[in-house]
């Protein structure tokens, strides 16, 4: 187009063009999340100066101007291609992926992102994949699926491998990330999926409405077992109800074994009433599981990933070999719930537990009268009272803060912290010396989001345990207050305190 001095112009009056350009939008599940599918990373996305040449060119394809990335000389990078930068069409703006439609429906490719109704919350989307396994990059994945609340992904697709020289060799499909093991598929009479263009999901029913997306696959072409004369895979966003629906349905000439999975990166819990929690820092869905064709178990072990996360596989088998069966997966967000392990939910205020913040006694976090085990540094934290400090992250390092209670009576502790870990935070609380509940408490502390450093990530919390708070009963005079760090993992402290309830 430049070199012609605007004669040439192959982005004119080009429909496919405009489709082509819209895909990175399209394909999007909620803005921080894209279908891991194939060889894709599971944090890929659109990158901000592909956006923002798209705009130039088709802003009917990226109708939003995209703030682009500084680079030097004004340079827009795309793979190979560097392009003049055009400041007015970089405008900083709200973003590309603010409003996106109900559905993208990629009807050759059998793939469906199907998202929650503009102005819902949460946000609660999922793609789901057809398709074949002779694709380019292929997995051997036809029915994959993600589902995603929020930002982040619970129920997913792994993605690809760390490229070694097996994943472009005859053995690419050994590995559990590659063939069908490691997604959310069924395993039929034993058999994973075979690979090729024959391996192909069939369409069975695609119906979509404001209220509900449907689509009903036939995954049998995926599968070489003669025994096999039905798997249907159906799939239902009902976004009213803020309800998944992932159901499977087998029949075979003969009985044969069966079993499907859910893949997840992050925390999983099974009540006793089988019903199964996928959770994180961020929040949780709960899974309700409904089968016919006989007793099923749950399974779960992590597949390997070298030099990636592993993920976790949820396997759900039939104990014995069955004619017909069925598995129904029920997904909802939710949040979350006192009974899951590491989990911090805050007490609820109300009778029975009535702080009286205005009597509440403080200390500074950096005010502590004994030190033991390790040694804090004291610092500035963006929107500390005064100090606070940092380097609290070693088992057997306590600290101890002395309070003097003006009156006899029933406190709750409460403190202000921060802290950005991926694994469990906890501290085992004293009071006194002496733990402040048999057995002695673990109290968990909420991931943040940062540790305060260039910006305020604090959090006013009562110390709790499942949801119901530690609860002190405390003669008039000096008490001490101790917590300690049994196991690794860092946390910033901004005050502690000692509310005494109504």
């Amino acid at each position: 187009l430049k070199a012609t001095g605007g004669k040439l112009n192959i982005f004119a009056d080009n429909p496919k063009l405009v489709r082509i350009a819209a895909f990175p939008l399209n394909i999007m599940i909620q803005p921080r999340v894209a279908p891991a599918f194939a060889d894709c990373g599971i944090d890929s996305r659109p990158g901000s100066d592909a956006l923002a040449l798209i705009h130039r060119h088709l802003p009917e394809a990226v109708p939003t101007p995209v703030r682009r990335g500084p680079l030097d000389g004004g340079i827009t990078q795309v793979g190979l291609f560097a392009f003049d930068a055009d400041a007015t069409a970089m405008a900083e703006a709200q973003g590309a992926t603010d409003d996106m439609p109900l559905r993208s429906w990629f009807e050759d490719a059998g793939i469906l992102v199907s998202r929650s109704t503009p102005g819902t919350e949460p946000l609660f989307s999922a793609a789901f994949k057809g398709g074949h396994n002779g694709e380019h990059h292929n997995h051997n994945d036809v029915g994959s699926f993600v589902i995603a609340v929020e930002g982040t992904a619970f129920l997913l697709d792994p993605g690809g491998e760390v490229y070694t020289r097996r994943t472009f060799s005859p053995q690419r499909y050994v590995s559990k990330v590659l063939n069908s093991y490691g997604h959310p598929v069924p395993i039929v009479a034993g058999t994973l999926q075979k690979t090729g263009s024959a391996a192909r999901a069939q369409v069975l029913a695609a119906d979509f409405s404001a209220d509900t997306d449907r689509l009903l696959l036939s995954l049998k072409d995926a599968y070489a077992v003669p025994q096999l004369t039905r798997l249907e895979r159906l799939f239902e966003n009902h976004r009213e109800a803020h309800t998944m629906v992932i159901e499977d349905r087998v029949a075979f000439s003969s009985p044969q074994a069966f079993g499907t999975a859910l893949v997840t990166y992050e925390r999983v819990f099974q009540r006793p009433d089988g019903t199964v929690v996928v959770f994180a820092a961020e929040g949780a869905v709960e899974v309700a599981v409904e089968t016919t064709g006989g007793d099923w178990v749950t399974e779960i072990e992590e597949i390997e990933n070298p030099g990636r996360p592993s993920p976790k596989r949820l396997g759900f088998n039939l104990v014995a070999p069955a004619r017909e069966a069925s598995i129904r997966f029920t997904i909802r967000p939710v949040p979350l719930a006192a009974d899951l392990p590491g989990v911090y939910v805050a007490p609820e205020v109300g009778p029975g537990f009535e702080p009286d913040l205005d009597a509440a006694l403080t200390v500074e976090g950096e005010a502590f009268s004994q030190q033991e085990g390790g040694d804090v540094t004291v610092c500035s934290k963006v929107g500390a009272s005064g100090q606070a400090f940092k380097f609290w992250d070693q088992p057997g390092h306590a600290l101890t803060w002395t309070f003097t209670v003006p009156a006899s009576g029933r406190y709750a502790i409460q403190v202000r912290a921060c802290q950005d870990n991926s694994t469990d935070t906890s501290r085992t609380v004293l009071v006194d010396g002496r733990p402040a509940a048999v057995p002695g408490p673990t109290v968990f502390f909420p991931r943040t989001g940062g540790w305060s450093s260039t910006a305020d990530d604090w959090r006013d919390l009562y110390l709790a345990v499942g949801g119901k708070a530690l609860v002190a009963e405390l003669d008039a005079g000096k008490h001490t207050v101790t917590l300690l760090a049994e196991v690794k993992g860092g946390l910033n402290l901004d005050w502690i305190r000692l509310v005494p309830l109504r």
